[in-house]
């Protein structure tokens, strides 16, 4: 019987480490890719860290952190005459759309044609975007509040 009762307090531990370890991994805004990585690759990292995030920000807020860091090498990765089609296949939708006509949503002041294509790190504060020109991308760039 004793045998028994260890068995179960032994299984429970481990069970308990095992979502307390889930938890955390939940929660993990590292980096998981090496790069060079394809931009599908990219996007589908970039998935997983935009989901870390919590109401406020959340854990992958930091400067460095990997969402930070996925979104700068995202930035850098996707040159000029990319088609957007291929940067949302790999991105998913972006997080704001914004044509000439609504660039009272742009935090800064901007002249562009067609679309700007806006993917968020710590919501309209940090986010990298694209500048879209018939079907093209034009412009890819960071907008960061110094503060």
């Amino acid at each position: 019987m004793n045998n028994l009762i260890i068995i179960v307090y032994f299984l429970a531990i481990m069970l308990n480490f095992s979502v307390v370890s889930a938890k955390e991994d939940e929660q993990d805004c590292t980096l998981r890719i090496s790069v060079p990585a394809s931009l599908n690759n990219l996007g589908r990292e970039y998935q997983r860290l935009k989901h870390q995030q919590t109401e406020e920000w959340g854990s992958c807020d930091t400067y460095g952190s990997g969402l930070h860091e996925v979104l700068d090498i995202i930035v850098k990765q996707v040159a000029i005459g990319t088609d957007v089609s291929t940067v949302v296949d790999a991105l998913g939708k972006p997080d704001n759309i914004v044509t000439p006509e609504d660039v009272s949503k742009v935090p800064f002041p901007v002249a562009f044609d067609e679309l700007l294509y806006m993917y968020h790190w710590r919501g309209t504060h940090d986010f990298i975007y694209f500048e879209i020109k018939n079907n093209k991308v034009v412009k890819s760039e960071w907008f960061i509040w110094y503060e």
